[in-house]
């Protein structure tokens, strides 16, 4: 908390650990200072390496624009 000027609040924050659970509490205490523009990275790096990480979201891209083109 003690950066947290240096923290934008006009542009996505995304904010992540290694488990989900630090980076949970970290967007919460920024919530309540009244950042409204930041999102948690559920499960942390561990859980979106294990979902596929940056694979999965390619498929998840190239799918949407499938979808998109029919």
């Amino acid at each position: 908390m003690a950066q947290r000027d240096e923290i934008p609040r006009d542009q996505p924050v995304i904010i992540y650990c290694n488990t989900g659970s630090l980076s949970a509490q970290a967007g919460f205490a920024l919530r309540l200072l009244g950042w409204d523009n930041v999102r948690i990275l559920q499960d942390g790096l561990v859980g979106w390496k294990a979902k596929g990480g940056f694979e999965a979201n390619q498929r998840a891209i190239e799918a949407a624009e499938e979808a998109g083109a029919s």
